[in-house]
């Protein structure tokens, strides 16, 4: 609140605060290692007790959720394996790119190019998988 006020009011650049306080948060991370060097930022792993399957059923794992920023893939089987915020952010970088390239059409010379190539791949494959019909 405090950052959010004095960036508002004029006095500080956001991106002098930005910094600061990503230099601040990596200082706290490295005294905090320092003090305990057991202690990790992740891979923190919580369960409960399913009482229908009376099995102990596993929770999101902490490896990777070190931000605040949500996804819609978070808090499911994907979030125990990858980063799942870097996940969306690329999904979405995918999609941007397969819309700006949607209106680009081969032309007539490039379709017959790439059809000819495949057709010669096609053929050549066919003689290495078949070499007794040609012996």
């Amino acid at each position: 609140p405090e950052h959010y006020a004095a960036v508002v009011s004029g006095g500080v650049e956001p991106r002098d605060m930005a910094k600061a306080l990503v230099a601040r948060m990596k200082s706290e991370r490295a005294a905090a290692r320092e003090a305990d060097p057991w202690a990790t930022e992740g891979y923190a792993s919580s369960a409960r007790f399913n009482t229908v399957t009376g099995r102990l059923t596993a929770g999101p794992s902490g490896s990777f959720g070190l931000g605040q920023e949500t996804s819609i893939y978070s808090g499911g089987a994907l979030d125990h394996h990858l980063d799942v915020n870097r996940l969306e952010a690329a999904l979405w970088e995918m999609k941007r790119h397969k819309e700006a390239n949607a209106g680009t059409a081969l032309s007539a010379a490039e379709l017959h190019r790439l059809k000819q190539h495949k057709a010669e791949v096609k053929k050549k494959r066919f003689r290495q998988n078949n070499k007794w019909l040609f012996d």
